[in-house]
C-alpha cells in the first residue's frame, strides 16, 4: 500500500506543478497620445503592446483575479473595460466624466475614481460597481478641487487622492466619509501610490511656478516629508510601488521617459525612452501558465512511476 500512495502522491504532485501559475510582476503603464497600454519586466526588457485603440487613455487598473484591464478615456468622457486579449470592450461609465485614473477593490466588487464633468467641471470622487452600475457620489466641493490619481488602502478602508487644484494629497474612508488633508502646501500633486506595510505615501510633483517637479514620500499622517528624484524631470506624472523589490517606479511624460530607483530614492534607472506621452503606470501580476508540452513529460513521468512500481509489486 506505501507503494501506492507514494507513487499516487507523485502524480499529484506532478500534475499540480504541472498547472501550477507562476507569477511574476509586470510594469504597466498608459501611453495617451499612441492610445495604448504598454507592458515589460521590471527591469525594462521585453516590452509589448497589450491593448491598442483606447483613446485618449489616462488612468489604468486590472483585475488579476477576474481577468479585466480598466482604463478612462478623456476624449470620450468614459471608463472602460476589455479582456486581457483586448476583446469583449465594453463602456462603463458614460456619464460625461473627466477621470484621471480609476482604482480597484476586486474582492468588494467596486471602483473608484476622481471625476470633473467637462461641461461644468465639477469635482467629484466617485464609485460603482466593477460593471459600472450604482454609480454614486462620495466626495464634493468644497472638500475636493481637482482629483487627480486615486490609491486605495483596503487593509484600514482609506481613500487617497491627489487634489492637483489645492496642492494637497487628501483622504477619506472608503464610504466618502471624514474627509481629511494628509499632505498639503504642495504645488500640482499628480500619481500617487502607497506603501501600507512601511505606512508611506509616494506622490509626483509636477511643479508650478513655486515649486519643482520631484517625486516625494511622505508618512500616512504626513509627516517626514522627502524629497528622493528632483533632478533631471520635465514632468513627472505616474508611480507606482514595488514594496517587495523595494523599488519605485515612475513615468515623466515631458521627457518620454519611465524610470526607478531605491525607495529611498537611489539608485536611479531609466527603463524606457522616447515614449509619446506616458501617463500612468501600475505594477501587476502576469499569471505563466506551462504550454501542452510541458505537461506530457511530466505526466509521463508520473504514470511511469505508477507502472514501475505497479510491476515491482507483482509475485
Amino acid at each position: 500500500m506505501k507503494w501506492f500512495l507514494s507513487c499516487f502522491a507523485a502524480v499529484v504532485l506532478a500534475l499540480c506543478s504541472a498547472h501550477a501559475w507562476a507569477e511574476t510582476l509586470k510594469l504597466y503603464w498608459s501611453d495617451t497620445t499612441d492610445q495604448v497600454i504598454r507592458r515589460s519586466n521590471l527591469d525594462g526588457t521585453d516590452v509589448e503592446v497589450v491593448l491598442q485603440n483606447a483613446g485618449s487613455i489616462a488612468g489604468l487598473a486590472i483585475d488579476t483575479t477576474n481577468e479585466w484591464i480598466y482604463w478612462t478615456d478623456r476624449s470620450a468622457y468614459t471608463i472602460n473595460r476589455a479582456r486581457y486579449d483586448g476583446t469583449a470592450r465594453e463602456v462603463l461609465i458614460a456619464d460625461s466624466v473627466i477621470a484621471r485614473s480609476v482604482g480597484l477593490d476586486v474582492a468588494g466588487g467596486t471602483m473608484y475614481w476622481g471625476d470633473q464633468s467637462p461641461g461644468t467641471l465639477t469635482p467629484e470622487v466617485r464609485r460603482a460597481n466593477l460593471d459600472g452600475s450604482g454609480m454614486e457620489t462620495l466626495v464634493s466641493a468644497p472638500d475636493v478641487n481637482v482629483p487627480t490619481i486615486l490609491a486605495l488602502d483596503l487593509l484600514n478602508e482609506h481613500l487617497y487622492w491627489s487634489d492637483f487644484g489645492r496642492g494637497r494629497i487628501s483622504r477619506s474612508n472608503l464610504d466618502g466619509s471624514d474627509v481629511q488633508p494628509v499632505v498639503s502646501g504642495l504645488g500640482d500633486p499628480i500619481g500617487i501610490a502607497l506603501d501600507v506595510a512601511d505606512e508611506r505615501i509616494y506622490w509626483a510633483e509636477d511643479g508650478d511656478p513655486t515649486t519643482s517637479p520631484a517625486f516625494q514620500r511622505a508618512r500616512l499622517d504626513g509627516s517626514e516629508i522627502e524629497t528622493l528624484i528632483s533632478v533631471d524631470l520635465d514632468r513627472p506624472s505616474g508611480i507606482a510601488v514595488d514594496v517587495v523589490g523595494q523599488k519605485f517606479y515612475w513615468s515623466d511624460w515631458g521627457a518620454g521617459t519611465i524610470g526607478r530607483a531605491d525607495l529611498d530614492g537611489s539608485n536611479l534607472e531609466i527603463l524606457h525612452s522616447g515614449q509619446a506621452y506616458p501617463r500612468q503606470l501600475i505594477l501587476a501580476p502576469d499569471f505563466v501558465i506551462p504550454e501542452p508540452s510541458t505537461l506530457i513529460p511530466l505526466i509521463m513521468g508520473a504514470v511511469g512511476l505508477l507502472v514501475y512500481g505497479w510491476r515491482r509489486r507483482m509475485p
